[in-house]
Parts: structure tokens; sequence; C-alpha cells
């Protein structure tokens, strides 16, 4: 799974200009009292009440879920909750979609406001529930394997190769002029054109920076990391390594 699934389609649902008529041409359907305790624990919030549309063949997108929730009679939705929150009933509707397997949570994936490898680690310490028909696993970056706490963590992780964030390392690898333009000809851009961006954002944090680059290519994410994969043939082996310890995961 991948933030940007569920930033793009909450800000699909912002930016709708007659979204009542959007509501009004779907059904909509209500979480049973079971499905609601299982979003609360999750989530750990205290929904009385979720309704949930599904907007069909959306451009670009495909399905749009859209949520609307009570606590405590106040009642919001998909377009007014904080991205983290968001975050989580996507991912609690994406779990019932595919019912059962395996859901890994990344540190890019849950680039949220309540942060990212806390997030995640909180995700990792709830108890395993009868109610839960798949597994989880966390991704962390390279950096944390001296720094993870695993005591109290319920459910399987892995590292990212690397012991630097894999943005700090994108960002290393493109220090290089030599390694710039390998990355300019795989994104159909000019050398002076990535140059002068990254000259402008070099000072960012890097989570920023790769924000920024990101906007400025016009891709999402995951098209971004996977172009970093393709040309940073010096990373093959960690990333080889970083595949298996996965696999082991999902298989055991």
């Amino acid at each position: 799974m991948d933030c940007d699934e569920s930033n793009n389609i909450q800000e699909f649902t912002i930016k709708q200009a007659n979204f009542e008529e959007l509501l009004e041409q779907n059904e909509e359907y209500r979480l049973s009292e079971e499905e609601i305790e299982d979003i609360c624990y999750l989530t750990g919030k205290r929904y009385q009440d979720c309704r949930v549309w599904e907007f069909e063949e959306i451009e670009e997108i495909g399905t749009v879920p859209y949520f609307q929730v009570t606590i405590d009679q106040i009642e919001y939705d998909s377009r007014s909750m904080g991205r983290g929150e968001h975050f989580l009933l996507y991912l609690f509707w994406c779990i019932n979609k595919c019912n059962q397997g395996t859901i890994i949570l990344k540190r890019y994936t849950i680039d949220i406001a309540e942060g990212g490898e806390k997030a995640i680690t909180c995700r990792l310490e709830f108890p395993a529930s009868d109610r839960i028909k798949y597994d989880f696993i966390g991704v962390y970056d390279g950096d944390m394997r001296n720094r993870l706490n695993t005591e109290k963590l319920q459910w399987k992780w892995v590292f990212l190769p690397g012991n630097k964030p894999l943005e700090e390392l994108y960002r290393e690898y493109l220090h290089n002029a030599e390694n710039i333009k390998k990355f300019c000809d795989s994104m159909g851009k000019s050398d002076s054109q990535i140059i002068t961006m990254l000259a402008t954002i070099d000072g960012n944090d890097h989570h920023d920076w790769f924000e920024e680059l990101r906007k400025f290519l016009g891709v999402d994410g995951r098209m971004l990391v996977r172009v970093f994969y393709n040309i940073m043939q010096d990373m093959s082996e960690g990333i080889d390594s970083f595949i298996s310890d996965l696999k082991s995961c999902i298989n055991h």
C-alpha cells in the first residue's frame, strides 16, 4: 500500500465542486457493529457510526471510497479528517476488500502527521485478535536498525537497505554528476532542469526533498522509487537482501 493512494483519494473528495450530486448518484452502506469495533481497534477512535460510499471508475484512481463517521454525535467525513485518520480508514477498507492476507506498512506509506516510524510501531504493538484475518509487516528505514525498541512489537518487521533513510540515500546519489545524467535519462528531463531543481531543494529535510522532487517531476511516489531502484545498481545486494527478508516474513 502507498500513502499516495490515500492522499489522492482524499484530495479527490476535497476538490469536487458538485460533491452532493456525486453522493446522490451512489449508494451508501453502513459498517456493522462488529466492523466498527474492528476499525476502532485499528484507529484507537470511538466511532459510533461509519458510512461508506464507493465512487467507481474515477479517472487515474479507480474506486474512491468516501467515509462519513460519527463520534459522540459529532459527524465529519473524508474531507475534514486528518491524513492519518483517513489513511487508517482507507487501510481498513482495503483489508475488507482483500478479506485476508498480508498488509505491509512502510514508513513512506504512513507518512502522516502522527509520525512515520512512530505510526508503524503503534500498529505493530497492537496484540493479535481473532477478528484480524491478516498480518501486519512493518518496514522501517535502515537507520532504525539500532534504534528500534522491539520489546512490545506483536507483528513482524524488516528494514530497508542501507543505514540511512532511503530519501537521504537518493539525495546523496544525485550529488554525483554521472548519476544525475542517468536519472535525467530515466525521467526524460534535461540535465539543466534537474540540476537547477536539485540545487533549490538540497537543503530541505530529506522527506521534504523527496516530496518536492516528486511534485516537480509530476509523478507519484511509487514511480520515483522505482526509477531510483532501477538506476542505483550499487544498492542491488542490499535490495536483494531486503526482498529476501520480506518474503521470509510473508511466508512464515
